[in-house]
């Protein structure tokens, strides 16, 4: 029963990369907007790409709507 969990709501280190994942780009964000910087940073990008990579190991009913 565990694999078919697993399946539906997606793996325990799934989903806690993903928790990570957004944690991280929030920080950026939060540092970013604190810094006073409107434009894209490079930390931010790769924040961003690291939660995108994350959200694409969860299922698909889990993603956020743009990253199917």
């Amino acid at each position: 029963m565990g694999a078919r969990i697993d399946r539906l709501i997606g793996t325990r280190e799934a989903r806690a990369a993903h928790r990570a994942a957004r944690q991280e780009l929030a920080e950026v964000s939060d540092r970013d907007r604190r810094a006073g910087l409107h434009d894209e940073t490079d930390e931010f990008v790769a924040a961003n790409s690291k939660v995108n990579a994350a959200e694409k190991q969860l299922p698909r009913w889990r993603r956020l709507p743009d990253a199917r």
